[in-house]
């Protein structure tokens, strides 16, 4: 058998060896290298490789300074599409693999096309990239190679300015890069990590799609040269990825890193528990049984429940969330009061904040402001001008009688804790995104009830107009991410249910109101470049709220509030269409409308002809007698709707799940439903004429047997399933 990457038993073995390997060591090897080096700008380069590797080897991981990544690590698994595979949004076209590794250290020996590698927050792509230095040159240190791969890694929040020649860019950050000259001769990977961490406040992105654009054309140019080879890598969230792929303009692999599978999780447990000297050691059947198994398949929720479970304090604070399921916000509550008593409470400083009420508070509102200047690090100087102003709203009074010093010595003191970094030239960060989410969202939660605490609902006009300075400071200036801020929201309206309800009436009076405009002139204050920014922000963010607190409530309560229990809450007839039509135009600013949970919401009669609404969910809503002719619905979610008498001419249809639904009397004239599932759809007197049904799923549709359908068709052009062709009845079709 030959030592060949494509031999996967060999790969196997030679990956499993690469993963035991010290980067340390491997780092030392370079060193080596480094005496035969004449050329200056090549020392420069590999003593930027030699730094990520001693990096990993030196470096503990903030979250866990007894943990080192490399020691630590174990390989995701992945979906991959290669780069003949135009459709990267097909799950199905997409291959399996175990392991991350296996596949792309190939891809780079074997292709010049650039790598994007996405996944949600906390599943690993910034300690992959990480890793794959080390794998890079641990690879070609056991090959005895004598060209090496120079890696260079570029965080994205760290380049500064993008409007700029993309060389230029670079070269801020490593000045041996001068020009693209550089890259002739060599085998250079270079890594570009957290397309998402890049802030955007001119709310485009057009800045960082050009740059992209140019890195990919900077690649297909060294790569003409029959001498050099660069592989560009790519790193972010699954949903911004997505957001910037037509600044992908070649072909390229993609990776989506998935879940960790228990095999992984014991894999990871067996090392931590090495490393800790925990016994016994920590099983996945531990977590199980304190209602932990749903967090532990991300690295960052892994790493966290296990050094709760681990802790007496941490299991004491576990246990008194009771039998339920813990959430992810469950856990990050638990971390937070975990730190006040093991961390905080020991600092000299802990009787600025003297409880666990005013600690938690205090790092809401430094996530709340970060989230509003949309960076990653904050300089403290900044953070104390941002206190000062707004401690009113903030409900920090205490702040009012402390001097810049005193208050920077706090926040130096709260910045050694579990959530922060480290401070770096006197700014600090979150240790890990989802940390700072998980703290805006309780702060937008809490500032949301402050505002509102006088709301008078005899008097809605005035109450909202005393409420829109609040409400537009806090949801205007940035974005709310139904990637990373949602799932904490639902956790928390579960976790807070009486406070949201209170929060309910205010919050959709204030929409209806602002849906008309009638405050964005007062109250924008030039919080953005774009006002158009500011309003969309503030009404995306409160029908977040709104969505997500009205899904709590039961169907006797639904009912109690509004006619047949289904959310009224456009009134007009065009009321829906036109904010649509305002976020669909605002699209640059990166809103999905599939991001809104639309569930029970009343559209009775509404007027959505021509309406783009892909991806729209409206499971179990009300759409009797909607006018959807020509609408875009592709890949909505319709599961259990009323479209009973809805007119639905020349509508798209297709890939929208429609099962269970009623289209009772519906005019499908001349729709297109391919690919659609109507499993267990109402058809009775639905038209189809010119309809499109190719690969629907029909089976246990109500009122859709051969022969009926055979009658409601008058003409040949309507296109039937394979199986609805047949002579013989379906026997699944009743």
């Amino acid at each position: 058998m030959t030592s060949t990457w494509k031999d996967s038993e060999w790969r196997t073995s030679f990956l499993a060896n690469l993963l035991s390997m010290n980067p340390g060591g491997v780092a030392v090897d370079l060193a080596k290298l480094l005496k035969g080096i004449k050329d200056e700008d090549e020392r420069q380069a590999v003593e930027h490789t030699k730094g990520i590797l001693e990096s990993l080897n030196d470096d503990p991981l903030p979250i866990d300074p007894d943990l080192k990544l490399w020691e630590i690590y174990v390989p995701p698994s992945v979906r991959y599409w290669s780069p003949d595979n135009e459709d990267k949004h097909d799950k199905d076209k997409a291959g399996e693999l175990p392991d991350l590794f296996a596949s792309l250290l190939g891809a780079i020996e074997d292709s010049d096309a650039p790598v994007v590698i996405h996944g949600q927050p906390g599943h690993g792509k910034t300690s992959s990239v990480k890793m794959l230095t080390h794998f890079i040159n641990a690879k070609e240190q056991e090959e005895k190679k004598k060209k090496r791969t120079h890696v260079l890694m570029y965080e994205f929040k760290f380049l500064g300015r993008l409007d700029d020649n993309e060389i230029q860019v670079l070269s801020r950050r490593t000045s041996f890069l001068k020009n693209e000259s550089f890259f002739h001769g060599k085998n250079t990977v270079l890594i570009l990590d957290g397309l998402d961490e890049r802030q955007i406040t001119d709310g485009s992105d057009y800045a960082l799609k050009d740059f992209v654009r140019l890195m990919f054309r900077l690649s297909e140019n060294v790569n003409k040269r029959d001498d050099s080879k660069l592989n560009l890598i790519l790193t972010g969230r699954s949903q911004f990825v997505r957001q910037v792929q037509n600044a992908f303009t070649g072909p390229y692999h993609q990776y989506e890193i998935r879940d960790f599978v228990e095999e992984q999780v014991g894999t990871w447990l067996r090392k931590y528990c090495v490393i800790k000297k925990i016994e016994p050691e920590l099983k996945y059947e531990n977590f199980e049984s304190k209602k932990l198994k749903d967090l532990i398949h991300q690295p960052i929720l892994l790493t966290i429940s296990a050094m709760m479970l681990a802790d007496e304090t941490g299991r004491r604070l576990i246990e008194d969330v009771g039998d339920r399921e813990i959430t992810r916000g469950d856990i990050y509550q638990i971390i937070i009061q975990w730190t006040y008593e093991r961390k905080w409470q020991c600092h000299p400083n802990c009787a600025h904040l003297p409880n666990a009420a005013s600690y938690r508070k205090f790092l809401r509102i430094l996530a709340f402001i970060l989230f509003r200047h949309g960076e990653e690090t904050i300089k403290i100087s900044t953070l104390i001008e941002a206190l000062k102003k707004h401690e009113a709203l903030y409900d920090l009074e205490w702040i009012k009688t402390k001097s810049d010093e005193t208050i920077e010595d706090i926040c130096k003191n709260v910045a050694v804790s579990f959530f922060f970094k480290g401070l770096e030239e006197n700014a600090f960060s979150f240790i890990h995104k989802t940390v700072r989410d998980y703290l805006t969202v309780e702060a937008i939660f809490d500032l949301l009830k402050e505002a509102t605490e006088n709301f008078n609902p005899r008097r809605p006009g005035k109450s909202c107009d005393n409420t829109a300075e609040d409400i537009y400071f806090i949801l205007g200036k940035s974005k709310l991410s139904h990637e990373d801020h949602l799932p904490f929201l639902e956790d928390i309206i579960t976790a807070r249910n009486a406070d949201a309800r209170e929060l309910f009436d205010p919050l959709e009076t204030f929409f209806k109101t602002a849906l008309d405009h009638i405050h964005l002139i007062k109250h924008e204050n030039g919080q953005n470049v774009n006002p158009l920014i500011t309003e969309a922000n503030v009404l995306s963010g409160l029908l977040y709220w709104i969505t997500e607190i009205f899904q709590t409530f039961s169907e006797e309560e639904r009912k109690e509030r509004y006619e047949g229990g289904y959310l009224k809450i456009f009134e007009p007839p065009d009321g829906f269409h036109k904010f649509i039509s305002f976020l669909n135009a605002s699209e640059l600013f990166g809103y999905s409308l599939y991001s809104f949970k639309l569930k029970f919401a009343n559209l009775r009669d509404a007027g959505l002809g021509g309406a783009n609404l892909r991806g729209v969910k409206l499971r179990e809503a009300n759409l009797e007698a909607a006018d959807l002719r020509g609408a875009n619905l592709g890949a909505a979610d319709l599961r259990g709707a009323s479209l009973e008498a809805a007119d639905l001419r020349g509508a798209n249809l297709s890939l929208t799940n429609l099962r269970g639904a009623n289209l009772r009397g519906a005019n499908l004239r001349g729709a297109a439903l391919y690919g659609a599932n109507l499993r267990g759809t109402n058809f009775l007197r639905a038209i189809f004429l010119d309809t499109n049904l190719t690969d629907t799923d029909l089976s246990l549709a109500s009122n859709l047997t051969f022969q009926k359908i055979q009658q409601a068709i008058t003409n040949e052009t309507t296109i039937l399933p394979d199986y609805l062709k047949q002579e013989d009845e379906p026997e699944d079709a009743e």
